[in-house]
């Protein structure tokens, strides 16, 4: 085998290892200065989409799960979809659980290729005190799709990862263990 032709094989190679590096998150988020308190009942309501599909949904609610129970958070996630018909399935869910702390997740806009394919959506996230009403933490989120060499499960879960981490970091989830998770 030619030098040229392993030159060309090895530039391949690593070409094939780059591109499947995940385009990091980006997270703007803000914190009502007024909040101290530490969500102990978290209902998340989440409307992802259809873009990535159901394995991105259910990835991102089994990994939010198990990164609040290690913060000692009880959580309940309900996921929006554009077909649910009754809109009250939510509500009465919600009020089953009586959460302390309620999560809204809504698509917030994105960007698609040429061919129509979705590339990248925005995230809109934003914390309310169920007692009092009033949004303690807001969040825009920049979440690239990435490579399809990385699998919908794996985004879902590195979006509940970062999400967590960026939690912890303006101070709202106290009770979490030091330091941030890595995707």
């Amino acid at each position: 085998m030619g030098v040229e032709r392993l030159f060309f094989l090895g530039f391949l190679l690593i070409a094939a290892c780059c591109h499947s590096f995940a385009d990091p998150i980006k997270i703007g988020s803000v914190k009502t200065s007024l909040y101290k308190n530490d969500p102990h009942r978290l209902f998340v309501l989440a409307d992802f989409g259809s873009q990535f599909g159901s394995e991105f949904a259910e990835a991102f609610q089994g990994e939010f799960s198990s990164i609040s129970k290690d913060c000692s958070l009880e959580i309940d996630v309900s996921l929006r979809s554009a077909l649910d018909l009754d809109e009250n399935v939510h509500k009465t869910k919600m009020r089953v659980f009586a959460p302390d702390t309620i999560m809204l997740i809504n698509r917030h806009g994105g960007q698609v290729d040429r061919l129509g394919n979705q590339i990248s959506m925005i995230y809109y996230v934003k914390l309310i005190e169920e007692k009092s009403g009033n949004v303690t933490w807001e969040a825009i989120v920049n979440f690239p799709r990435d490579s399809i060499n990385i699998s919908l499960g794996q985004r879902g879960k590195t979006l509940a990862i970062e999400l967590a981490n960026d939690m912890k970091n303006s101070q709202i989830l106290h009770s979490c263990k030091a330091g941030n998770l890595k995707p």
